[in-house]
């Protein structure tokens, strides 16, 4: 029996006591060690999310480099496809805000920088898919841990938001099964 479960590639049979509080998911996992691991790595590294990845600079007067500002964009969490195309134009002194992206929706407003007097921001930024192995903006969980319990191994991790508990088990039964 255990062995046609294990055949059958679905990992939510050997997942047990889920725990969902806010963004933070703890769970009991009836596999092997190897299985653990391999189960930590997709988790981390395998599952599709979306983020800002490509963002072109028209105008910046700002104090902050090119690259600060599109690595702080990179790691908001947005609710948009692939695809997506957001444009932030400012030339007043301001608090700039996820909210002043025009195009784009986020789960929250985030703080990205301040323009002072006489400085300017001007870019477009375009969503794309990807995974936590291609770069950490669109990892779905951050700091993982897991350790040995009598009734298996108990994972211990928080949600970025990027991806619900729900999509994550999703996509890792997805390639449990391909992987068969």
């Amino acid at each position: 029996m255990e062995e046609q479960r294990r055949a059958s590639g679905c990992v939510r049979s050997m997942i047990k006591q889920v725990t969902i509080d806010q963004h933070h998911v703890q769970f009991t996992f009836s596999g092997s060690e190897q299985e653990s691991a391999q189960l930590r790595k997709q988790i981390m590294t395998q599952c599709v999310s979306t983020a800002i990845h490509s963002v072109t600079f028209y105008n910046n007067t700002s104090q902050f480099t090119n690259e600060k500002i599109a690595h702080r964009l990179g790691l908001c969490v947005l609710q948009h496809q692939e695809g997506a195309i957001g444009t932030l134009k400012i030339g007043e002194p301001k608090k700039v805000t996820t909210d002043d992206i025009q195009g784009l929706t986020f789960y929250s407003n985030t703080l990205l920088f301040e323009l002072n007097q006489h400085e300017t921001i001007h870019c477009q930024m375009v969503v794309k898919s990807g995974t936590g192995k291609e770069h950490q903006k669109w990892n779905a969980v951050a700091a993982m841990r897991f350790k040995e319990s009598d009734d298996g191994i108990v994972f211990d991790f928080n949600l970025t938001g990027r991806l619900t508990w729900e999509e994550i088990i999703l996509q890792i039964d997805s390639f449990s099964k391909n992987n068969t």
